[in-house]
């Protein structure tokens, strides 16, 4: 006991004291060596770092200074931290520690990070939560299909054609058709959005995005969300946008992403449509007591409310049978997400919503994608023994429900032979079907 209370620095009505959401104090400090020695020290890093920089701000001192003051000065700072969401998520993902690298980041709706886990090995310790990683597929859905569905470029039952966008030289100099899919083969048949989404098509999401505007997802991306784009950018200015459509499109980023970006961008998908970046701090009280810092919650709106009902609805497909993410699915919650992977496998996602919640789950280098399957074991293990929460998503959009033709994708009209049921606004939903 006494070796804890000197390393966590106990004792000291001076030290930092770290609160959880609950009202309890979680972490006692006097220095950066007692956060790494805390077994929250992946959620402790996030949160130490933001009191810095608050207390630099409201002090205009430098973070050097501001982080010896906030050690020395008593400050009590209150977290968004819910300890047993974090505990369950550390339980379901550190028995997975010895078989790759792996993080997660899980918010709530209203852009709180509430817990967060890392593996403990890694270069001095890395925090591979807020490490950046390409997100791969994971990044379709905010690259390509949401604003491509808000500006009404598509809609559900929009088309593409499973085939190469072009042919390109590979190192050997042969021509090769690009994109790739990951089950390496093409269908050379239409497919719609929702099916795209589900399989994780790249064809379909460059397609897109091609008609959308390859440097309007840059600028929507940049705006909206700060996501670092700046060399897409200039590389789209001097050489056309067709030079960075895959990165673009297929989250294939010069400059990487974390969990806790991720988790953060994927809000939009479960609250109808609003961003804030997420924060650990909630308030920040001195030696006094006095609140000398109080987080507002004020989210902008990225995409409307309907279009994040749609996106939910075809996320949700993800998790269904024959989904890349249908290991993610949790039987007490409706879960919507999106699986990505790169070719060399080092980068491997889920990231998904609940009613509840944001989550990104990050693994490293492996033979396949287990992403879907970890997040599946921590969603189940977080749920596990709640009795009051969201069971299903609210849609507050104005959704219709409409029957479409699965030859047109046009509005059901008699003479079609075969119907689906699509979701859309008043405004996309489409024309009569014009085959039948």
């Amino acid at each position: 006991m006494a070796i804890f209370c000197t390393l966590c620095g106990c004792g000291s009505k001076n030290a930092l004291k770290v609160m959880s959401s609950d009202g309890q104090i979680f972490a006692t400090l006097k220095s950066d060596r007692a956060v790494r020695k805390n077994e929250n020290k992946s959620y402790l890093e996030i949160a130490v770092d933001e009191a810095v920089k608050i207390i630099a701000n409201l002090n205009k001192i430098n973070e050097d200074e501001a982080k010896k003051l906030l050690y020395k000065g008593g400050y009590t700072v209150y977290t968004a931290l819910e300890t047993e969401v974090n505990q369950n998520l550390a339980k379901a993902l550190s028995e997975k520690d010895g078989e790759t690298d792996i993080a997660a980041t899980v918010t709530d709706t209203q852009a709180n990070i509430i817990a967060v886990y890392s593996t403990k090995k890694g270069n001095k310790g890395e925090n591979f939560a807020t490490a950046t990683h390409r997100p791969c597929s994971s990044f379709k859905p905010l690259s390509v299909y949401a604003p491509a569905v808000d500006d009404g470029t598509i809609n559900w039952s929009s088309r593409y054609e499973d085939s190469p966008y072009k042919y390109v030289k590979n190192l050997e100099g042969v021509m090769r058709p690009w994109p790739a899919n990951s089950t390496e083969y093409y269908s050379e048949r239409y497919v719609y959005i929702y099916q795209a989404i589900k399989e994780s098509l790249n064809t379909a999401a460059v397609k897109c995005l091609a008609d959308y505007g390859v440097n309007k997802s840059i600028e929507f991306l940049e705006t909206n969300f700060n996501i670092p784009v700046s060399a897409e950018k200039i590389a789209s200015k001097a050489k056309g946008a067709d030079e960075v459509i895959g990165n673009i499109a297929l989250g294939l980023l010069t400059n990487g992403v974390s969990t806790v970006d991720m988790a953060g961008y994927y809000q939009i998908f479960a609250n109808s449509g609003k961003y804030e970046a997420p924060k650990t701090v909630v308030k920040i009280c001195d030696n006094k007591g006095k609140t000398v810092y109080e987080r507002q919650y004020s989210p902008k709106q990225v995409i409307k409310a309907s279009t994040a009902d749609i996106l939910n609805q075809m996320l949700k497909e993800v998790v269904t049978k024959g989904g890349t993410g249908e290991k993610a699915k949790c039987e007490k919650v409706e879960v919507a997400g999106k699986t990505g992977t790169d070719d060399n496998g080092e980068n491997n996602w889920f990231v998904g919503v609940t009613p509840e919640y944001s989550i990104a789950l990050w693994h490293g280098e492996s033979v396949k994608n287990n992403a879907a399957e970890y997040f599946g074991n921590a969603v189940n293990k977080i749920y596990e023994n709640k009795t009051n929460f969201k069971r299903k998503f609210a849609y507050k959009g104005g959704l219709t429900k409409v029957a479409y033709c699965t030859e047109s994708g046009k509005k059901f009209k008699a003479g079609c032979s075969f119907i689906r049921m699509g979701y859309y606004t008043r405004e996309n939903v489409p024309g009569l079907c014009d085959r039948h």
